[in-house]
């Protein structure tokens, strides 16, 4: 399986299994449990300032599409900015305090698929980082991450020349095939709010994520949240609310840890099943466009499909499988507004639409305002 993808020299290796997941459907699916529970979620706002006033919060919010502003009160406040932690806490809360973030830019390159399996390769450099090559979306593979500390602007995150070479470089010092930069179709990077314990180089920074809770006797509290990662991320929440139980008594205990999120209220050994049996009451619908419902929504997927009795149902085909009543349902259910929302955001069809279905799905959203 691996001895026409590999170069000679490498003869052994070690196997093990771990979870993939894609970060931004968990944090929308997330925002919908939360939803579920009573919470309100408003997207597009912004936090333009918070004070102190007795015992509550004042926190001014402004609406990104209409530029309304609005005060709401509020028992406590929980900075879960990411990497802006920093900017709410000087910019909004108006406080001189000591940074407690270092920010590490982490880039990622997506080439046509280097090999047909389904295993990802975790790969050793010289410099004794760490990389992996993924299976991604069907055609391609996803290479990366580098770690560089960052100082740039938090609304312009971009991978630079340098990490491209490097992420080809390394994987093609494993690889019979090079992967040169022309081979590149796509990249992204993100930036990592690290806590700022002093390490000399970025890859030595702790990971671990830091709780800071702030106020005095009587005053509402704020608690900090610097760090964290998707693997450990229930766990800080419920520290997170440990730290905060003394203000709402009447909270209740963990629960989260045993209850699915929206979509996932199956067994791992049932999905073959579910998938086969959605397969069976959806017969006009190709397999690859099931199969991806499946590993999107799960078995919301009927919730997707709950009106639909023929293929004209599913209304108009923007291109890749991307149906009119998809878009219906993430505009309804997921908070999605833009062309980016769907296509990248709640799913990744971005990369196999052309740009004139992209405009059709832009005129047909603005159409539906």
């Amino acid at each position: 399986k691996y001895k026409d993808i590999l170069k000679n020299q490498y003869i052994k290796a070690y196997e093990y299994s771990d979870c993939r997941v894609d970060d931004a459907r968990l944090v929308v699916l997330n925002a919908m449990t939360a939803r579920d529970h009573g919470a309100q979620i408003l997207t597009r706002h912004k936090c333009t300032s918070a004070v102190r006033e007795d015992n509550h919060w004042l926190i001014t919010l402004e609406n990104a599409n209409n530029h309304k502003s609005y005060t709401i009160k509020a028992k406590a406040l929980v900075n879960a900015a990411g990497p802006w932690v920093d900017h709410i806490i000087n910019d909004v809360l108006k406080r001189n305090d000591k940074p407690l973030m270092r920010l590490v830019k982490g880039s990622h390159i997506i080439v046509p698929k280097l090999y047909d399996h389904d295993h990802a390769y975790l790969l050793q450099g010289a410099d004794q980082r760490i990389i992996f090559t993924i299976p991604y979306h069907g055609k391609y593979t996803l290479i990366g991450t580098t770690d560089i500390d960052y100082k740039g602007s938090l609304s312009d995150v971009m991978i630079s020349e340098d990490e491209i070479h490097y992420l080809c470089q390394m994987a093609s010092n494993y690889f019979k095939k090079p992967i040169m930069p022309e081979h590149v179709v796509n990249h992204y990077s993100g930036v990592r709010p690290i806590y700022n314990d002093g390490a000399n180089a970025a890859q030595e920074a702790k990971r671990d994520f830091v709780l800071k809770l702030d106020g005095e006797e009587n005053q509402p509290p704020l608690l900090n949240i610097i760090g964290g990662k998707i693997t450990t991320y229930r766990v800080l929440s419920e520290k997170a609310c440990k730290l905060l139980k003394p203000y709402f008594p009447k909270m209740t205990e963990n629960w989260t840890a045993t209850s699915p999120l929206p979509g996932g209220d199956f067994d791992f050994d049932q999905f073959a099943d579910i998938q086969q049996k959605l397969a069976e009451d959806y017969p006009y619908l190709k397999i690859e466009l099931i199969e991806r419902y499946m590993r999107t929504y799960g078995t919301k997927a009927r919730e997707v499909l709950k009106h639909v009795k023929s293929l004209s149902d599913m209304g108009h085909d923007f291109g890749a499988g991307l149906y009119e009543v998809e878009a219906q349902y993430l505009k309804q259910h997921e908070w999605a507004i833009t062309a980016d929302d769907i296509l990248w955001r709640r799913t990744k069809l971005g990369f196999d639409i052309n740009k004139d279905q992209r405009g059709a799905l832009i005129h047909w959203l603005s159409s539906m305002i």
